[in-house]
Order: C-alpha cells, then structure tokens, then sequence
C-alpha cells in the first residue's frame, strides 16, 4: 500500500487542485531550483496526470511550457499565474 502524496505531490495538489487554477509547472518552484527539483515535480505532475487527478497541457512557443490544472477547470484566456515569475512557497 503507498504512503500517500509525496511532497512535490502535494505542492501540486495545493497549489493548483485546492486553488482551482491552471499554473505553469515551473511557476511552482523557486527562482534558484536545480534541474534535480523540476525533474522530480515533473515525474509528479505526470503521476497525479495518470491518475486523473490533474489536467496538463504541454506546448511549444518559444521555451516549452508545461501547464497543468485541476481536471474539470477550464483553462482561462492569457496566460496563468507564474509566467515569468518564481518563488512558490516551499
């Protein structure tokens, strides 16, 4: 039996599931994460995806973006929270 969400897991889960908002994945982290950091969110968002506990949608314009949201939220127009920006609470 698992052990429930892991702590990137519940990064995810609070700041896009609780808040019903769409997010760039890399908007969830600090300005001075490691590649190490967005490796692990990345496997985690591609876990609560599986599970269909998140939506993603991944993009190419410019940089590659990563966006991921609660399932069932439509995703607004522009660009959501975090674009360009850093510093999500740890």
């Amino acid at each position: 039996m698992g052990r429930g969400p892991g702590k990137w897991q519940r990064l995810i889960l609070d700041e896009v599931v609780e808040q019903r908002q769409w997010r760039y994945l890399i908007g969830l982290l600090p300005e001075d994460h490691t590649m190490t950091e967005y490796k692990a969110l990345w496997r985690a968002a591609d876990t609560l995806w599986r599970k269909g506990r998140i939506e993603w949608l991944n993009y190419r314009c410019g940089w590659r973006k990563v966006l991921i949201g609660p399932p069932g939220v439509p995703r607004t127009e522009g660009r959501p929270d975090g674009h360009g920006a850093h510093g999500a609470k740890r």
